[in-house]
């Protein structure tokens, strides 16, 4: 007898009966990984149409079923076909094309295949991107300098200089933004400070204090400084946003009459899919890629970049990580090892296990309403309802009486060799000392009448008191916290 049939032998009803559950079990999670591995897949697919360049046609359309445009030539890109039902009709196979030009009758057209009659490729065909209102697909007719040179679309120097033209626009671009963002931006908020300091010593000043008198004059001077400088530099800027209106191209997009002359100073990027082959259109899709990841969102997020979304994401994990992983796992520990199992743990051990399952829209909103709207007004402007000094120094004094006698209790309680553990009442009542701590103490900082807020000069624009990575991360660390301690 082998051991297979040894095996079988001395396995029992129940174990033989349950075997079949194990492989049902075992085919549902392969389904599983197939479908993610689908998924994934399909997405990757969807991905590359996005980001590999599509060749550009010319549609004819026929006017004779109805359905055609104004002009009866179409210069676009095909997205995607479907078939269009309508009731008691047959159905009828149509497809979407991208026209770009959105300013002149919108992007995108549906038309039917059977209206399509023919399709040309034309191999100088441009698809410009621009800095608003999308892309621009057309026929290049000429490009035209600043001092009055036109150069034609038939000009064996044409592309060079189109190419040569944008990336003189692109790098001043690229040094306008860094002069308006960095050196006038940092003028501006220098600025912004000064001001606010000057707002506050005169709100807080002596009419007979000459020094304050003086620190104004002397903070004043140095804003007139600082204008004086800004003014220059938005003075450059100006200068060089006129150079960039200097150039333009010229396109036909076929479906209007008139041609479009496009400044440089909106263009982004050319290109030219027709005349692609493997290796341009490789290259072309890595640079879209990473222009997708490093870039700024443009024109109302329709365009550009994720490049705030991906640094934003990447610093409130680790700040939300920075709160989170200390303090779960050593409230995990001691609930776990050294908390004395009694009431008040066992409330908190069902409190954790409830929010680990409570809705990330609840913690989204308990963080807008604490963490932006009173934490961050209380930072901003200081307590909205102070208390009267007497009553603050009276619950200081309560405070304080408190802290002593939560600090003797818990000391009476603390585990001795030879003695009995605390009783549940000593227990309990150590407990609520310490909520009564906790209690004061927040009265005593909400309700403080000499505190009067960081940026109270800069009312009623928010600083704090308004949405920001840090509330976004704290909220965030209160949502993962329960989890933690969970899985610990």
């Amino acid at each position: 007898m082998t051991s297979r049939e040894n095996s079988l032998r001395t396995q029992s009803p129940q174990s033989r009966a349950g075997e079949p559950k194990v492989w049902l079990c075992g085919l549902g999670l392969a389904l599983g990984l197939v479908m993610v591995v689908v998924l994934l897949g399909y997405v990757f697919l969807k991905g590359m149409e996005v980001f590999t360049p599509s060749p550009i046609h010319i549609y004819e359309i026929s006017n004779a079923t109805g359905e055609g445009v104004a002009n009866d030539r179409l210069l676009a890109e095909y997205r995607r076909g479907q078939v269009k039902r309508l009731p008691g009709q047959e159905e009828v196979p149509e497809s979407n094309l991208f026209v770009g030009s959105r300013e002149y009758g919108g992007a995108f057209r549906w038309v039917t295949d059977s209206a399509i009659v023919g399709i040309e490729t034309p191999a100088p065909v441009m698809r410009v991107e621009r800095t608003e209102m999308g892309h621009v697909l057309g026929m290049p007719v000429e490009l035209r300098h600043g001092d009055g040179r036109v150069i034609s679309a038939d000009d064996e120097s044409f592309r060079k200089e189109v190419d040569a033209v944008l990336k003189e626009v692109v790098d001043r671009r690229a040094a306008i933004r860094r002069l308006e963002v960095g050196e006038i931006g940092t003028l501006a908020n220098r600025i912004t400070r000064a001001e606010r300091r000057v707002s506050g010593i005169e709100r807080m000043q002596d009419s007979e204090n000459d020094a304050d008198t003086g620190r104004i004059a002397g903070i004043r001077r140095e804003i007139g400084q600082w204008q004086e400088r800004q003014a220059v530099l938005m003075a450059e800027a100006r200068e060089m946003r006129e150079l960039q209106q200097q150039h333009a191209l010229v396109l036909d997009i076929i479906r209007r009459e008139e041609l479009v002359e496009l400044s440089f100073a909106n263009i982004v990027s050319i290109e030219q899919p027709n005349k692609m082959g493997a290796f341009d259109k490789a290259a072309t899709f890595g640079s879209r890629f990473w222009n997708f990841l490093t870039e700024w969102p443009r024109d109302a997020n329709t365009d550009g970049g994720i490049w705030p979304a991906i640094f934003g994401t990447f610093v409130m994990t680790i700040i939300m990580s920075i709160f989170v992983t200390p303090f779960g796992v050593i409230a995990a520990i001691y609930l776990r090892e050294y908390a004395v199992q009694g009431l008040m743990v066992r409330a908190v051990r069902i409190s954790v296990n409830n929010l680990a399952g409570v809705p990330s829209i609840v913690f989204g909103v308990f963080g807008v309403a604490f963490f932006i709207y009173t934490m961050g007004g209380f930072i901003d402007g200081g307590a909205p309802a102070p208390v009267d000094t007497s009553v603050f120094w009276g619950v200081g004094l309560a405070f304080i009486a408190t802290t002593f006698a939560a600090v003797l209790v818990t000391a009476y309680n603390s585990p001795k060799p030879g003695r009995a553990s605390a009783s549940e009442t000593m227990r309990m009542l150590c407990t609520l000392l310490w909520v009564v701590f906790v209690i004061l103490a927040i009265i005593l900082i909400w309700k403080n009448p000499f505190f009067t807020g960081f940026h109270r000069d800069a009312l009623p624009s928010p600083t704090y008191g308004t949405g920001g990575i840090l509330w976004a991360s704290l909220t965030l660390a209160l949502l993962t916290l329960p989890v933690v301690i969970v899985a610990t």
